[in-house]
């Protein structure tokens, strides 16, 4: 849930009223990424023990290996 949050917040698609139109208007290509990163949080926090969250930089370098970026 963290990583959904974190990836609608970084789209700035989050705020209440001002923002639940473009929420609810979001297009499918960026729902999908939005997922993607909402995934590759979760896997991160599971693959080792405890329940750590990843920290950004985590995950944007565990994105960049699987994209090849």
């Amino acid at each position: 849930m963290t990583g959904l949050i974190d990836a609608l917040w970084d789209l700035g698609l989050l705020g209440g009223n001002r923002r639940r139109g473009q929420l609810r208007d979001i297009r499918a290509d960026v729902l999908r990424e939005v997922l993607k990163v909402a995934a590759l949080s979760a896997a991160l926090t599971v693959a080792r023990p405890g329940a750590a969250l990843p920290d950004r930089a985590t995950r944007d370098r565990a994105a960049n290996r699987l994209t090849g970026d």
